[in-house]
């Protein structure tokens, strides 16, 4: 399971790296830490002042996400 999420994890980073697939690697990336700090919260008990910084990356990739270009849309302005 864990070599699976791994994989997972580095198809990922390689994703950013990709501009037709950037939105796809923060999606799955933050799907990821959703997924880790509901495991430390509920299965191994730990507080939520312990995972501060799953925290800001939880922040800071989701403020990626919404900040990022709708795909299909210019934008640059065109000029008459």
């Amino acid at each position: 399971m864990m070599r699976a999420l791994g994989i997972f994890e580095l198809l990922a980073y390689l994703a950013l790296w990709s501009s037709s697939f950037e939105r796809t690697g923060i999606f799955t990336l933050l799907i990821i830490m959703i997924g880790a700090v509901h495991m430390h919260m509920i299965k191994l008990g730990d507080s939520i002042d312990k995972l501060y910084f799953p925290q800001i990356a939880l922040i800071g990739g989701l403020l990626a996400l919404l900040l990022m270009p709708a795909y299909g849309k210019d934008t640059k302005k065109k000029s008459n």
